[in-house]
C-alpha cells in the first residue's frame, strides 16, 4: 500500500469518526434527546412558592398564568378559576411565612416550565389594610419531584 493510499484511508477514518459524532445521540427510539423537535411532551407537576419581606402578612392575591389541567392549593390557601381556562386566582389567608408554598399544578409539559408567570395583585399586612410597598415580593416555580 502506498503512502498516499494509506493517508486517504487514515483520512477518510478520521473523517467518518467526526461526521459521526456530530449526530448526536440516539435514545433508542431513533430520537435525539437534544432535538426539541423529536421529544414529546412530558407531563408532571411545579410548585408556587411566594417570597415576603414582611413577617406579618396575612394575605395575598395572585393571579397565575400558563396552562393547567388540574391545581391544588396548599393548606390554608383558596383556589379560585378565572374567567379563561388559564389563569387562576389565588387567595391566602392566615399568618404567612417568609416563603411559603401555595399550590401545586399539574402541567402537560414540564419543559415549558418559563410560560407560567404568577402576579401578586395584593397583599394585606396584620392589619388587614393593604401594603402600599408592594417592593421585596418575589415569585417562583419549581419542578415537583417524583
Amino acid at each position: 500500500m502506498t503512502l498516499r493510499r494509506r493517508l486517504l484511508r487514515v483520512s477518510l477514518s478520521v473523517l467518518g469518526a467526526v461526521l459521526l459524532g456530530s449526530c448526536g445521540a440516539d435514545d433508542g427510539d431513533g430520537c435525539n434527546p437534544t432535538d426539541p423537535t423529536c421529544n414529546p411532551p412530558r407531563a408532571g407537576q411545579i410548585a408556587l412558592t411566594i417570597s415576603t419581606p414582611n413577617f406579618d402578612d396575612r394575605a395575598v392575591v395572585l393571579k397565575i398564568r400558563g396552562e393547567f389541567t388540574a391545581a391544588q392549593a396548599a393548606t390554608g390557601y383558596r383556589l379560585f378559576q378565572a374567567a379563561d381556562a388559564q389563569t387562576f386566582i389565588v387567595v391566602a389567608t392566615g399568618v404567612m411565612e417568609r416563603e411559603s408554598s401555595v399550590l401545586t399544578i399539574d402541567v402537560p409539559d414540564l419543559t415549558r416550565l418559563v410560560s407560567y408567570s404568577a402576579t401578586i395583585s395584593e397583599v394585606a399586612a396584620s392589619d388587614y389594610r393593604l401594603r402600599q410597598d408592594m417592593s421585596g415580593y418575589e415569585t417562583s416555580f419549581a419542578q415537583v419531584s417524583q
